[in-house]
């Protein structure tokens, strides 16, 4: 009950935030926006004011040597300047009905400027467009106002440049070229060193032979053939471990494994000392021993 009436309030603060953050979503209004033309010398070729809400009467007409200007006001329902993340100016094409947006760019709280000019119109088609305005932002609900008409007599998109306009064109073609094949060394070279690696095994196998090494004892009883099976596997652990460390393992895992093997080895390594001093009592005669 004591958390019930805890949770309460937080739940009655939440949906009073929420509902007055929903509240605060206001609609943006369009104010009395400036329209200018000029020529490529700077001339005035049509100046007019657009009352709210605007609307454009008489068709635009706009060359690639034209500069459309438009400074557009955001207000809100009270009249009173609104800041706006985005306003865009649309151009829709009335034959292929595909259009074009540019970012108009802000001059101050619920002021902004679109540019019309030669950069932008490049990437336009000709003829008969509807001039649209856009406007949105995180705490105003979304607007698109249809200004009106405009003729564009221009000679359509290049294909060259670059224009404040998105469009969507195809990029240069990204060509993939693969990791060339490993340079392999001489394969005389590698039997060389491989027969390097392999050389102290030889030498190890020829002294043992040099030396009369004998391995009949390893089987004279079972004790000696147990303990001395066991230290001789323990030893060739210790060599597959270096070929397993060559291979892949890290110097850290090797010096871990190789420890624990090596107390194994160890400990074998006496045992079979020990079952070979045995071996060697048992055969001394007791005439020996007495003396």
């Amino acid at each position: 009950m004591r958390s019930q009436n805890f949770l309460s309030p937080i739940l009655l603060v939440l949906l009073a935030l929420i509902g007055h953050v929903y509240a605060r979503r206001v609609i943006p209004v369009l104010g009395d926006i400036t329209l200018k033309i000029t020529g490529a010398d700077g001339s005035d070729i049509r100046s007019e004011t657009l009352n709210s809400p605007p609307r454009i009467s008489k068709p635009l007409t706009l060359d690639s040597a034209s500069k459309l200007t438009l400074t557009v006001p955001v207000k809100d329902d009270t009249g009173k300047a609104l800041s706006l993340q985005h306003l865009f100016l649309g151009a829709r094409n009335e034959k292929t009905n595909d259009e074009k947006t540019l970012v108009c760019a802000s001059k101050g709280t619920g002021v902004f400027t679109c540019e019309l000019d030669q950069s932008t119109l490049d990437k336009l088609h000709p003829g008969p467009h509807t001039l649209m305005l856009y406007a949105g932002s995180v705490d105003t609900d979304p607007l698109a106002h249809t200004l009106g008409a405009a003729q564009f007599s221009i000679a359509g998109p290049s294909t060259k440049g670059s224009s404040d306009w998105d469009v969507f064109e195809p990029l240069p073609e990204i060509t993939h070229k693969f990791r060339p094949a490993d340079i392999m060394p001489n394969k005389v070279l590698s039997l060389t060193f491989s027969g390097l690696v392999l050389a102290p095994w030889l030498l190890l196998l020829g002294s043992y032979v040099v030396l009369g090494a004998n391995f009949t004892n390893l089987f004279s009883s079972s004790v000696s053939f147990i303990s001395g099976s066991a230290f001789m596997g323990s030893l060739s652990l210790c060599v597959l471990l270096y070929y397993v460390f060559w291979v892949k393992l890290n110097l850290f895992q090797l010096l871990g494994y190789g420890s624990l093997l090596g107390i194994i080895t160890a400990i074998l390594g006496r045992q079979a000392l020990v079952a070979r001093a045995a071996l060697r009592s048992a055969r001394v005669p007791r005439s020996v021993k007495t003396e």
